[in-house]
């Protein structure tokens, strides 16, 4: 059986995978909140045999609907094919991505990690507050929604060429209590004058040291944090982290960068760039690469809902100019980098990782 899904080419190693917050049922599925999905009886066949991951040619070639079915399965959100995993060649650098939650390093980064994926860097996604108790219309028993949100990190991390690692920290409607609509909308001046959340800044500096001192003192180590665009009070705090870090001397700024915070960019909300002596850049994005990014911000169906991932495209697709797509970083003024000023085309023709 070939692969139906444009975001993993068919190639050996390739799998297949029912979705895990789906269970299969005797003429369907069963979703994870409890609700029964009737399928045809290709569909409901095929989801029985995928709850285990299978690589495609050990997909029955018939009957003639298995490869109807599979790809039905896959644009119903249903099951996933999925590209063999990747190595990393140990001389070839370490890209640490500080992402708040589960979802952040795909929505804003993702196109940039599917483009490189396979190139030999070892990229590892630190997930900071990663102990999720939100959920966003999947209507999961809530005792399981730590579990699925670890799958699906998983399953993204397939997809885009990244491992994770987990902080273990509750996010802020949790820490604090918080409403969601009460996590946006701060500013650093905000943050800084709660005692609270200075303390929460000074613990996760010392994270972050930690997660760097596990790396090759002597090796090619970037680092890219939020840059807090939508005011989102966890963001704020991983990027106020690393400009401390970066005033203290501790980090380098030409292997620093900040990224775009999505979908919160996308939606023009207000909130910090960057620090200063940063830049924006762009990073181009062929059509394999943001096809990877939107598979894999599928699979976050915890988090995620289809308008956002549509805003996320269009937003790729705006700031390529209409000619492809991108995502925006910024780096400092010593790394090396296209123009400072966004003029798309010099900046497409001339990005580099």
């Amino acid at each position: 059986m070939t692969g139906t899904d444009p975001a993993t080419p068919n190639a050996p190693g390739t799998t297949a995978l029912l979705l895990p917050h789906f269970s299969p049922a005797p003429d369907g599925v069963i979703t994870a909140g409890g609700r029964p999905l009737p399928l045809d009886s290709d569909m409901a066949a095929l989801a029985r045999l995928l709850t285990a991951e299978t690589p495609l040619g050990d997909l029955p070639a018939t009957p003639a609907g298995a490869e109807r079915a599979l790809a039905d399965l896959v644009r119903s959100g249903l099951a996933i094919v999925l590209p063999p995993p990747v190595a990393a060649n140990p001389g070839a650098g370490v890209d640490l991505i500080l992402s708040p939650h589960v979802d952040d390093a795909a929505l804003s980064l993702g196109g940039m990690l599917a483009e490189h994926r396979g190139d030999g860097r070892r990229r590892i996604v630190c997930n900071v507050f990663s102990d999720q108790a939100y959920q966003s219309g999947l209507r999961a028993p809530t005792h399981t929604l730590a579990a699925l949100a670890a799958a699906e990190d998983r399953l993204a991390g397939r997809i885009l060429g990244y491992e994770s690692r987990d902080g273990g920290l509750a996010g802020a409607q949790d820490r604090h209590r918080l409403p969601l609509a009460r996590t946006l909308g701060w500013t650093e001046a905000s943050v800084r004058l709660e005692s609270t959340f200075c303390r929460e800044i000074a613990d996760l500096a010392a994270r972050i040291l930690d997660l760097l001192a596990r790396e090759p003192a002597t090796g090619d180590v970037r680092l890219f944090a939020p840059s807090g665009i939508g005011g989102h009070l966890d963001h704020l705090l991983v990027r106020l982290a690393v400009c401390d870090l970066l005033a203290d001397g501790a980090l380098d700024p030409a292997q620093t960068q900040f990224y775009e915070d999505l979908p919160y960019a996308a939606a023009n909300m207000p909130g910090a760039d960057a620090p200063a002596g940063f830049a924006p850049a762009l990073r181009a994005l062929g059509p394999p690469a943001l096809a990877a990014k939107l598979a894999a911000l599928r699979v976050f169906r915890t988090r995620l809902r289809g308008p956002q991932i549509a805003l996320c495209r269009r937003h790729a697709v705006l700031l390529a100019g209409g000619t492809g797509a991108a995502e925006r970083v910024f780096r400092h003024s010593r790394a090396r980098m296209g123009p400072a000023t966004m003029d798309r085309n010099a900046a497409l023709g001339s990005m580099a990782p």
